[in-house]
């Protein structure tokens, strides 16, 4: 929804499947910080289209750790992205 808001507002192109899992996880607020490393890593995210050469903006509501965000980022890099740069609404903290 704030991606589509933002897209919509001339921020860009609004592109929610660009990326595919392989394998499903549960959400990052359930997983102990000290495994999200592991578990992000396990999702096996692709760029479901090319990407080269591309400038990306992922964006996110809530970052907590940037686990996953560093993980996506990773992948678009990989698979030929210009740059990444991510975009979040807030971040929390680790009690």
């Amino acid at each position: 929804m704030l991606a589509a808001s933002l897209a919509a507002a001339g921020a860009g192109e609004y592109r929610p499947h660009l990326l595919a899992k392989s394998n499903p996880t549960p959400r990052m607020r359930h997983v102990d910080p000290e495994r999200r490393i592991e578990v992000a890593a396990s999702a096996g995210y692709r760029a479901r289209e090319s990407v080269a050469g591309r400038h990306i903006v992922v964006i996110d509501d809530v970052v907590l750790t940037g686990t996953t965000l560093n993980t996506v980022a990773a992948c678009l890099l990989d698979a030929g992205a210009a740059s990444v740069t991510a975009a979040v609404a807030a971040r929390t903290r680790l009690r």
